[in-house]
């Protein structure tokens, strides 16, 4: 069983999504930046890594692509486990962002559960 974390300051949003993986995955939630990089910090110190983050790009607080970056210096392997979900890139920023990323990191808004479980197991298949 895979390990999913679960990223969206929308709490319906992170409720469906972490019931449609929970049969397949132990998916874990946050409602924001500050608290998955706590959980990701936590599952690399003793706990097995997550092997798939779900991110919403933006947040309060501490955005997706912000997390990101952090984790690209702190724990490169769990940067490239994150896919991005976005309901428009309305920053130039934002899109530059996501316009960097490789296929099938990102699911735009609005979508369906079966396109996250898609991603989740693409990832999850990639390693």
């Amino acid at each position: 069983m895979a390990r999913v974390l679960v990223i969206d300051d929308e709490e319906g949003l992170r409720e469906s999504i972490q019931f449609a993986l929970a049969s397949r995955h132990e998916v874990q939630v946050a409602e924001g930046g500050r608290t998955a990089l706590e959980l990701i910090r936590g599952a690399e110190a003793g706990q097995r890594p997550f092997d798939a983050i779900l991110c919403d790009l933006m947040m309060p607080e501490l955005s997706g692509m912000a997390l990101f970056a952090v984790l690209e210096k702190e724990n490169p392997r769990a940067a490239q486990r994150m896919i991005f979900m976005s309901g428009g890139a309305v920053t130039t920023e934002s899109r530059q962002f996501l316009t960097g990323l490789e296929e099938g990191r990102v699911i735009s808004k609005p979508f369906t559960l079966k396109d996250v479980r898609a991603a989740v197991e693409r990832k999850i298949s990639l390693g």
